[in-house]
């Protein structure tokens, strides 16, 4: 029996310290010499991007080019080339090519990341064992193909684009005000750390400052998000483990926090409060929140505390869905499955951003297992975290002032000339979640880009169901990385 294993590598590092401001490589510039400097080893790309209205010049013609980010110099496993899957997945050597023939590559999307073909399995007894895109209950489009034999899963492949909404393509032209509402949508548990990024990008393009009441509020509204995020995530671990006592008690936690930001926000995901500039308005004082929060805590503890005495519960965890270390290191996952690997990457820490960046932010979780069992650990950790973080912020008062930036929406035309691309990042409930922003100068179409942690984290999904497991683990590792496809298929 051979096995042709699934070669996966990312080209992008967007987690280091110091990120480039992206350059602008239009279709003038296609040519040998930037191919030459592409096909460098030592080259490390942040992001690529087909954009159709660039123009070549501020204030000049409109062109059709690409967006590139360098990372030159930057210690990190080399990227492993690999042949394009589909023509939205080039790989390194068909880049260059198109670049050294002045070609001209149409894709949409913002991280290029390299990935192999599915995999190959040849041998007697091998089967090829479909599952999905359509799944029971409530569980996204994506389609499966492991390759067994008997229990043994020997590979993994993954098709997604069953759900393409192309919100990404229409964010750029509603704009910095109806755009905020599109991002809201592109992952429906984390529509708070989507405005935010959104919204960030956007205030950088635009020199807008924050006000300080604005940046708790938004602070406060993230850790709710993560913590039901987490507790609905543990809650699906439970069930998927066949604890639906435990599942339940978990979904009941989850729907306390539903309804504290419902009495805060005004709606149950907080969906309609950020804006570009700030919030909206400020939310609803709730005088038991505190309380709630503290009740929350003490029926988690004690839930936690007896999924720890389930042998049955702990042994399906220890050991499945193990990332190997060889592919946490190339192509290091980020949020609770990064952290999980050993990786303490976290934006709130690494690269604080609005309240972060002066009171600080939870402590931060770091498992070294790698398996399903870790990322349930980190995200137990994270709930404990974020609850004292809130009572603490709750504690302290909120400043006063006003919560929204005052004046017009400055305009774009007004601005100095400058670089044009815009970023901003946040720790999402999944991880590192990025918007780039081009405002469009010179009348030419605005265009947002998102690199979301689950488009990172599904790479690592292939190897770690291939790793020793057998079919029955299949739905708890699922489960324990609790991935988002419409943050794919966006």
């Amino acid at each position: 029996m051979s096995v042709e294993p699934t070669v996966m590598a990312r080209a992008a590092a967007v987690q280091e310290t110091g990120v480039p401001d992206p350059e602008m490589v239009t279709a003038a510039d296609f040519g040998p010499a930037l191919a030459a400097r592409l096909a460098e080893p030592q080259t490390r790309l942040l992001a690529l991007s087909w954009v159709p209205d660039l123009p070549t010049a501020p204030g000049g013609a409109e062109s059709a080019g690409f967006v590139v980010a360098f990372y030159d110099g930057v210690e990190r496993p080399a990227a492993t080339a690999a042949p394009a899957r589909s023509p939205s997945r080039p790989s390194r050597a068909g880049v260059v090519a198109a670049l050294a023939d002045e070609r001209r590559l149409e894709r949409e999307g913002l991280v290029w990341a390299e990935t192999a073909p599915e995999p190959v399995v040849l041998g007697r007894g091998v089967f090829t064992f479909p599952l999905g895109p359509v799944r029971g209950d409530v569980a996204e489009s994506v389609g499966w193909r492991l390759e067994v034999m008997g229990d043994e899963v020997l590979a993994l492949g993954l098709r997604f684009g069953y759900k393409c909404r192309r919100l990404q393509e229409q964010m750029g032209p509603a704009g910095p005000v109806a755009g905020v509402a599109l991002a809201e949508r592109v992952t429906g548990t984390s529509p708070v750390a989507h405005a935010l990024a959104f919204a960030g990008a956007w205030e950088a393009a635009l020199e807008m400052e924050v006000p300080p009441a604005a940046l708790h509020w938004r602070a406060v509204m993230a850790e709710l998000e993560r913590l039901q995020s987490h507790l609905g995530d543990l809650a699906g671990l439970a069930n998927a483990t066949g604890l639906p006592a435990a599942a339940a008690e978990l979904f009941v936690l989850k729907e306390q926090v539903l309804r504290l930001c419902l009495r805060r926000t005004g709606h149950r995901y907080q969906r309609g409060l950020v804006v570009v500039g700030g919030i909206r308005r400020e939310p609803e004082s709730v005088p038991d929140l505190d309380p709630g929060l503290r009740e929350i805590r003490e029926r988690f503890m004690r839930n936690i505390a007896q999924l720890g005495r389930s042998t049955s519960f702990l042994d399906r965890l220890h050991g499945a869905g193990r990332v190997p270390p060889a592919v946490a290191a190339t192509l290091r996952p980020v949020g609770p499955t990064g952290r999980a690997c050993g990786w303490g990457y976290d934006v709130r820490h690494d690269h604080p951003y609005g309240l972060h960046a002066s009171t600080g932010a939870p402590a931060r979780a770091v498992v070294d297992k790698g398996d399903a069992w870790g990322r349930y650990r980190v995200r137990v950790l994270e709930v404990l975290a974020s609850i004292g973080w809130l009572r603490e912020r709750l504690a302290a008062g909120t400043p006063g002032g006003p919560t929204a930036a005052v004046g017009p929406m400055p305009s774009w035309a007004d601005r100095p000339s400058g670089a044009d691309i815009r970023m901003a990042r946040v720790e999402a409930p999944r991880g590192e979640l990025i918007y780039f922003v081009w405002p469009g100068r010179s009348g030419a179409r605005p265009w947002v880009r998102v690199r979301t942690a689950s488009a990172v984290n599904w790479a690592v999904v292939p190897p770690a169901v291939g790793e020793g497991n057998v079919l029955q683990d299949v739905p708890i590792i699922d489960a324990s990385f609790s991935l988002s496809v419409s943050a794919v298929d966006r």
